[in-house]
């Protein structure tokens, strides 16, 4: 198996797999036993990313019907 390098030079694996009666290195990100919470994680963010949009796209709205009113 290939090893992977992360740019400081040590060798980075995702985890550790047990198949059958030995324990392989699994480079895939769906074996990671905290995959569970890094979804939440990156889910919690663009439901941010999307509340924050929101507001800016009525706030900037009604910043542009009170200016066109006048």
């Amino acid at each position: 198996m290939e090893e992977n390098k992360s740019p400081g030079g040590t060798i980075s694996h995702n985890t550790s797999v047990i198949v059958g009666n030995e324990t392989m290195i699994s480079d895939s990100i769906a074996d990671n036993p905290d995959r569970h919470y890094y979804q939440i994680v990156y889910g919690s963010f663009i439901l941010v990313i999307l509340a924050t949009s929101l507001i800016r796209g009525f706030s900037f709205m009604k910043v542009i019907i009170v200016h066109l009113s006048f």
